[in-house]
Formats: C-alpha cells, structure tokens, sequence
C-alpha cells in the first residue's frame, strides 16, 4: 500500500470516526428533545385533567369526568394533534375518553395501570395499532388524598418518528458524503503533497542507477519540510561526490604510490639474477631494503588512516601534554640532523587523547620540518594555553609553502615537492594522518606560511 493511499485512508478514517460521534451525539441529543417535548405537552394534558377531577363535587362519582373531559372548554384544549386521553377507575376499567379516540382505547400496560392505582406516576412508549408507538403518561387521579383511578394521556409519535428518521438518513448520507469526498480531496492533497519526494526518490534512484553524483534536486520550497528534506539529500549527495572523488584520487594515488617501490624492487630482483660484484650485489639489497620500509611505511599509515576513518575510539586517558612535547623534543634532536632544534613558550596543560597518537602528530610535524628545512634552519616547539585550548605550534625557517599549494597539504600523498619527497623517503600521508588524529581528538590543525620565510604548523586540542 502507497503512502498516499495511506494517507488518503487515515485522513478519511479519522473524519469518519469524528463524524459519527457527531452524529449519534446530535442524533440522540434531537431525539430526546423531541420526546421530552412530548412528556412536557403529555404533563400539562394530565394536569389540566387532575385539576378538573379537584373541581368535581365530593361524591367522588368518577363518571362525571366524562362530561368534564368531552366538555368546553377542555375539550378544544386536549383536541389537539395526536393528543388523546383516558380516565380509568379503580379497577382498571375505561370510564372516560377523548372525543378523538372514537371509540377506541389507549395501549395499556397492566404495570403501569398498577403503579398509576398506588399513586405513582409514570411515562412510557407502548405499541399501538399499525406498529405505531405512542407515548403515554399515566397519572393517578386523587381527591382529598384518596385514588378515585388514573388518567392516561397519550400522544402519537408517528411525527417524531418521522423527523427522527430523517434527520439519521440526512446524517448517514450526509456522513458518506463527507467521507468520500474527504477521502477524494485527501488523495489529491497527498498526491501534491508527496510529488516532490516522489520526485527525490526518483533522483535517487537515477544517482545510484548512474552513478551520476554531479546531479542535484531542485529545491522550490526551501522553507518546509519537504524543502529540508531535498537541501539535506543535496548535501548527503554532495558529500558523497566528494568521498567518491577522494576514493578514487586515493585508490590512483595510492596505486602509483605502491607502483614505484615495487618497480625498484623488481628491477634489484632482476639485477641479482645476473652476476654482480659483492659492492653491486650490497648496494641492490640496500635498495631493496630502503623501499621495503618504505611500503611498509606506508601500508601502516594507510591502515592507521583507514582505522580513523572508520572513527574507532582510541585508548583515550588524561596526557600532560607539555611532558609529552619535553619528551618529543629530547627525541626529535636526533631526527633532527644537525638542524637546530629550540623550545619555545611552555604552558602546563592536560588534554584527554591516546598518548601515542598524539606523539605520533608531534613526530610527524617534526619530521615534516626537518624534511623541507635547511641545515641550517631553527625549528621551534612551543604549547599555549588560549581560552579552553591548547595549541602547539612546530614552527620552521625552511623554504615555506606557496600559497597554491596551502589548501592541499592535508590531502592524502599531496606533495609540495615529490621528487624530493620521495628522496627522503616521505609517503605523502604524514600531514593527513596529522589532521585526522587531531580531529578524531575533537581538534584541528591549522597552517600559516611564506616562500622563503618557512612554516608554522598549530595543532588545536580542547583542554581537559
């Protein structure tokens, strides 16, 4: 079943159930002010007729009622619609009746006729001739607190049966009116209502059909929700173009990357096969060697990136990063081939990260400073506590970045300088695993340089 048909059928389903409460509400609401207009009209009848029986002398000769009830000016007043009346005795037995009743009697129910002889009054709806109802009050008739029999007044509900049935025939149809036409009114309203995500399931589906990510969604009315809806699968799209983009610039570079080692390694192979002097042979495996390190280098960063891709948590724990950085520092001397090696401002500051990513990061700007920088280049750690965070900033004197080159640095295998990068044995992953372990630690990593001036690279890490 179709979300619009769904829709249509709750829609119509629920102004369904509301119009039949309505209508047995109204419905029984109009019929009990109509009988209780009846009771009121069958009261007074039965009064007027009491009040005449108090007027009679005190012989309490039941049968002059006849006269009293068949006579003026009663009689024009009980002559009206409908409206009949009959005095019974005290055994039940008929001694006055209405000029409109012509001969014949009132349904009478035993039960009432009883309770009316004991003084109580009652109303009920009995069955006449022609199952036609009649509504009947009976009333006892009293004189000086004694029972002399009962009055019935009777009125005819074949009128109110009447409007009662139409007003339910009027509300049944006027209720599957309604109905249907909501339910109708409901489909199209859906039908407009949906268009526009038929319309992205459709895109959808033609992406994924085409593999086309460059497409996107018209989005006419930003505003509601259908709007967002189309906004945001344009954003997921365009993420996915972007990740589909990186994929393959990754895969192509990462193939290249693997290529070259494995060429040089292949070509020693080749080479030992033949017969070399030792010096020869040495310097092959030498060769070997460098770029089988150099593919295990990059192997461990590509599944270090791809394992914060996947943002697995890391070991995190409270790290007094100014400890860590001292402990770099000590570290890096060696690395740092003669270079000079100085540290900057020091605050005292704790961060909550793996330890061993985080020396990871250090090691990497280090390294990467040492690698563009001249021998006699300065290179400079320094931490600074600012508002909530820390930054640690690897600063160098080296021959800096062009300012085209800035916004690529990160990228997985970008180099300023590939020729020389490969020479000293870089992989071209070192930056981006620097940015990603920074922002898997809730941080970023940001860059400022100049040709001929060098770099300063600043790790942003929130404080503890």
């Amino acid at each position: 079943m179709s979300l619009r048909l769904r829709l249509s059928l709750s829609y119509a389903g629920l102004l369904g159930i509301v119009l039949v409460v309505f209508s047995v509400v109204l419905y029984l609401t109009m019929a009990k002010i109509l009988l209780d207009e009846v009771d009121s009209r069958l009261r007074l009848a039965a009064s007027q007729v009491h009040m005449s029986v108090g007027a009679a002398d005190e012989r309490h000769d039941l049968r002059i009622l006849a006269d009293t009830v068949l006579g003026a000016p009663l009689t024009s007043e009980l002559a009206a619609p409908g409206l009949t009346v009959q005095v019974l005795d005290e055994r039940g037995r008929l001694v006055a009746s209405s000029p409109n009743l012509k001969n014949e009697q009132l349904p009478v129910d035993p039960a009432l006729v009883d309770g009316g002889l004991r003084g109580e009054q009652s109303v009920a709806t009995l069955a006449a001739l022609a199952k036609e109802r009649v509504r009947v009050l009976t009333m006892p008739l009293t004189v000086n607190a004694k029972v002399l029999g009962i009055v019935q007044v009777g009125q005819s509900l074949h009128d109110t049966d009447i409007a009662v049935a139409r007003l339910r025939l009027l509300l049944i149809a006027g209720s599957l009116a309604t109905i249907v036409a909501a339910g109708i009114v409901g489909w199209f309203l859906a039908r407009r209502g949906l268009k526009p995500i038929g319309d992205i399931a459709d895109a959808a589906r033609e992406i994924g059909e085409t593999a086309d990510f460059g497409r996107r969604i018209d989005v006419q009315l930003p505003g509601d929700e259908v709007g967002r809806l189309a906004t945001t699968f344009n954003d997921m799209i365009e993420r996915i173009e972007e990740s589909f983009e990186s994929q393959k610039r990754f895969v192509a570079d990462s193939s290249h990357e693997l290529r070259t080692p494995l060429t040089v390694i292949r070509g020693n192979v080749d080479l030992l096969k033949r017969p070399l002097g030792n010096e020869d042979r040495r310097e092959c495996l030498s060769a070997i060697e460098s770029e089988a390190e150099r593919m295990s280098n990059i192997v461990a960063e590509l599944l270090l990136l791809a394992r914060l891709d996947s943002a697995q948590e890391f070991d995190r724990q409270p790290v007094e990063l100014d400890t860590l950085l001292l402990e770099v520092y000590r570290q890096a001397k060696v690395m740092a081939q003669g270079r000079r090696l100085l540290l900057g401002h020091e605050d005292c500051a704790v961060v909550t990260g793996d330890p061993g990513r985080l020396r990871q990061v250090l090691y990497n700007l280090v390294d990467n400073a040492t690698k563009y920088s001249g021998e006699e280049a300065t290179i400079t750690l320094s931490l600074h506590r600012l508002d909530g965070w820390v930054r640690v900033d690897v600063a160098d004197t080296g021959v800096g970045i062009a300012a085209e080159d800035l916004p690529h640095i990160f990228d997985r295998f970008y180099r300023v300088d590939k020729a020389r990068s490969r020479a000293t044995g870089g992989t071209g992953l070192g930056l981006t695993v620097v940015k990603q372990i920074a922002e898997a630690h809730g941080g970023k990593v940001t860059v400022s340089s100049a040709l001929g001036k060098g770099s300063t690279f600043s790790v942003w890490l929130p404080l503890t």
